[in-house]
């Protein structure tokens, strides 16, 4: 019995593909879609146009801020996950926009939440490819990681002084770029 490969497999597929055929690596995504459609390794899959406009509006929405009176870019349309109960007894998950000028504080909270969870869940993935590329770099460095990013949030509310101030010794500080030598 043959499994299918999930839509993200086939394209991590590709990307191999195009690795084995000696194209230029570090690559670009679109210098990789160049040439996976070339090589008709990919072909656009038929869309309806609403679910088009709706991606292309999740897109435009997501990158809508405004500047408010003390200078931060804050993001106007947040994303909130809901689940809804079909009339067959089934679930189907939607995602709601909401406007940060209108919204209610409890959906602000979920969608806050639930941005906070995905922030997480890149700090994890982050973690575990540092821990690896640690223990298995060929270069027996070591590059060490702080998720603690207090100061970072501190720093980031004050004037911008360019060259001022210690370099941090992890990655962890918005002006950091410290690498240690592996530890025996």
């Amino acid at each position: 019995m043959r499994i299918k490969k999930s839509k993200a497999e086939a394209l991590q597929d590709i990307v191999e593909h195009y690795r084995q055929a000696g194209e230029p690596w570090p690559a670009t995504a679109k210098d990789i879609a160049y040439w996976a459609i070339r090589h008709h390794e990919w072909v656009p899959q038929p869309k309806s146009q609403a679910e088009e406009c709706a991606r292309e509006l999740a897109d435009a929405m997501r990158e809508q801020f405004f500047v408010d009176e003390h200078g931060h870019h804050v993001r106007q349309k947040h994303a909130l996950r809901k689940t809804e109960l079909l009339p067959d007894g089934k679930q189907r998950q939607l995602t709601l926009w909401v406007d940060i000028h209108d919204a209610q504080p409890e959906e602000m909270h979920v969608a806050f939440q639930q941005r906070r969870g995905q922030i997480l869940n890149d700090c994890v993935h982050l973690k575990t490819d540092a821990d690896w590329y640690n223990e298995h770099n060929p270069h027996e460095v070591t590059i060490p990681l702080l998720f603690d990013f207090s100061e970072d949030l501190v720093e980031l509310d004050e004037p911008a002084e360019y060259g001022a101030g210690p370099q941090e010794d992890t990655i962890g500080s918005a002006s950091s770029s410290a690498i240690e030598p592996a530890r025996p």
